[in-house]
């Protein structure tokens, strides 16, 4: 229950306390809890065990799919606040953002290894993840993005608008986790492979509208297996042999 009337939380069952000091609530729906107390002087939230059909509802959207969620933010109101969020066993599908990355991924030949069976148009399989985040009014910083799947891993931090519903993501995307750890292995094989990072790995940007964002690569700057950054890992090489 809240007072956003576009917002829609599940509940078995709930406890409301107020007094002319602070406000308390506390809800369950299955094994999950949410909860949160309020002053004048200060706000916190937190929650535990949320499964998918409860993100889904809130998010008035069909987004992530199995999974365990959590979440912990405190700050001087509930519009002025700071936190984390975590995944845990998730499937995210039927996302714009997503959606859109994948869909630019498959017009670039250069990033055929980023085409693989758990980040495909049916989503992207995700072990773990940590969104960390500060909101201010209407807006969102995503200070640190960091989701961990089962052969491609997110990192990159942004911010979304909520009143615009614009969005600005900076993402890096590293793939093939298992052949990058075998070549990053082999140290000048490794390098003149993998580079510095010793990942497969991309640069994409996010903008736009939050329904229909945009979505910008720097494949031709930094693609890891242009013949350009091949021949300078290759003439690199003997450097590293030392170090």
């Amino acid at each position: 229950i809240s007072k956003d009337a576009n917002l829609t939380i599940l509940s078995d069952n709930f406890t409301l306390n107020t007094d002319k000091n602070t406000t308390s609530f506390i809800s369950i729906y299955k094994n999950s809890q949410l909860g949160f107390e309020e002053s004048a002087t200060s706000f916190s939230i937190s929650g535990s065990k949320f499964n998918d059909k409860f993100i889904n509802t809130i998010l008035n959207k069909d987004i992530f799919h199995k999974g365990s969620f959590s979440l912990n933010a405190k700050g001087v109101s509930k519009n002025i606040l700071e936190g984390t969020v975590k995944i845990k066993d998730s499937t995210l599908k039927n996302f714009s953002v997503f959606n859109n990355i994948i869909a630019t991924i498959n017009t670039i030949p250069s990033l055929f290894l980023f085409k693989d069976p758990n980040f495909n148009e049916n989503g992207y399989a995700i072990k773990n993840g940590t969104i960390s985040f500060k909101m201010i009014n209407n807006a969102i910083v995503l200070k640190s993005i960091k989701l961990n799947g089962f052969s491609a891993n997110i990192e990159g931090s942004g911010y979304v608008y909520l009143d615009t519903k614009k969005i600005y993501l900076r993402l890096r995307i590293k793939t093939l986790k298992d052949i990058s750890k075998l070549l990053g292995s082999i140290p000048i094989l490794g390098y003149i492979a993998l580079g510095d990072d010793k990942s497969f790995s991309t640069n994409i940007e996010v903008f736009g509208d939050l329904s229909n964002p945009k979505i910008k690569t720097n494949i031709l700057k930094d693609s890891l297996l242009s013949p350009f950054n091949i021949i300078k890992r290759v003439v690199k090489s003997p450097l590293k042999l030392f170090q």
